[in-house]
């Protein structure tokens, strides 16, 4: 079997480009790994994603009205064939359904941009596409029983944009951060008056926080940034791990969302964590990362990683209907706002909405003392799916 970059030929330029920058005229390299890419050590480039009426939040870029966080090429699967491939779309917020096109759901203005990334601002975007592209081959390999570590690695790259840049994970990124910078500060404001220091303006800023005058923001940008680059180590984790691809021949399909990669997690730390992705209404993927034995990647790592066979086995299984359930359960939870059906009238996807329409993805602070030295902690996140609060 040939691995992923064996054959370079094989792969789309922007892809190669990815891992081995091509040298540029009248540019100098400082080396060519994915490294200096994702640090946005590259040129950037002119693009031109034609007219808008929206103001470009990058000068020198237009903007876009339609960039989707969530593939129309991922949704198109779970479309309708009998309604000409419409999504039947149920809303969580009041448990409203509708009908939609893959094309009219899942995107953002100028999703694919970022300024914080100066010299590469459209990183995403190219990201997204250059996996986009090779989603449907891989697939009909998956669906026929044959898949290749390519395809491996597409549906581990592409499953990696579900994981951490949906607005549903940002969101749970940008209050991992605000929270541990509110940890950083109590805990400073603690030492400082342990050891007999003054700071009046920590300790009333911490005071306007508690009482509710006050609350931390986390530039949106910022996180999306760093999250953009931990996409390749993502994909390369779950490349090298077991899968479980599950057929449902039940009566009862697959559902999706708008954040289609849902989590099993018991809430307990180094407890290993599910993650179960919908790929098609029959045709599930189930890859489990226990934070103790799964191997972890850098930048650094990932042309090794692509010349070397994935590490994990592929199990294939046949769902039973309670595994279905489950899944579908576990989706609607981890939906932000719709979740999707390729059935009409779906009163299994309209009972679950109505049920967990209040639940999502919520992240928790939690502190542990350090050994050494002496009064230190560990800060953490537990994150877990939370009915929330009125």
């Amino acid at each position: 079997m040939p691995y992923v970059y064996r054959n370079f030929r094989s792969w789309p330029r922007t892809l190669r480009t990815l891992i081995y920058p091509a040298r540029q005229k009248n540019q100098e390299w400082d080396s060519p790994d994915i490294s200096n890419y994702l640090a946005g050590r590259r040129p950037c480039r002119s693009i031109h994603h034609g007219p808008s009426e929206k103001t470009a939040v990058i000068p020198g870029l237009e903007a876009v009205a339609k960039d989707h966080y969530i593939a129309q090429t991922y949704l198109k699967h779970f479309g309708d064939s009998a309604a000409g491939g419409m999504l039947h779309a149920h809303r969580k917020a009041d448990g409203s359904n509708f009908d939609c096109w893959p094309k009219d759901v899942c995107h953002e203005w100028d999703g694919d941009l970022n300024s914080v990334i100066a010299d590469r601002p459209e990183l995403l975007g190219d990201y997204r596409k250059i996996f986009e592209k090779q989603w449907n081959p891989s697939i009909t390999n998956i669906l026929a029983g044959q898949i290749s570590a390519n395809d491996k690695f597409v549906v581990a790259a592409y499953m990696a944009n579900m994981m951490v840049c949906t607005p549903a994970w940002r969101r749970v990124a940008e209050s991992t951060m605000a929270q541990h910078a509110l940890g950083t500060l109590s805990f400073a404001d603690e030492m400082k008056k342990k050891h007999g220091v003054k700071d009046e303006m920590l300790a009333e800023g911490l005071a306007m926080i508690e009482r509710g005058a006050m609350s931390l923001e986390v530039d949106p940008d910022h996180v999306k940034a760093l999250l953009t680059r931990q996409l390749l180590t993502h994909a390369c984790i779950t490349y090298n791990l077991d899968w479980w691809v599950v057929e449902n021949e039940t009566d009862q399909p697959f559902l999706t969302s708008d954040n289609p990669v849902a989590m099993l997690y018991s809430g307990r730390p180094a407890d290993p964590v599910t993650r179960i992705l919908p790929i098609t209404p029959r045709l599930c993927l189930s890859v489990t990362y226990d934070p103790i034995t799964a191997t972890r990647f850098s930048l650094k790592d990932v042309p090794r990683v692509l010349k070397s066979p994935p590490a994990g086995r592929i199990t294939r299984a046949k769902a039973r209907p309670v595994s279905v359930r489950t899944a579908n359960r576990l989706v609607a939870q981890c939906a932000e706002n719709l979740v999707f059906s390729s059935r009409p009238e779906d009163e299994g996807a309209a009972d679950l909405v109505k049920k967990y329409g209040r639940y999502r993805l919520e992240a928790e602070y939690v502190e542990f003392p350090a050994k050494d030295p002496p009064g230190a902690r560990i800060q953490g996140t537990i994150v877990s799916v939370r009915e929330k609060a009125h």
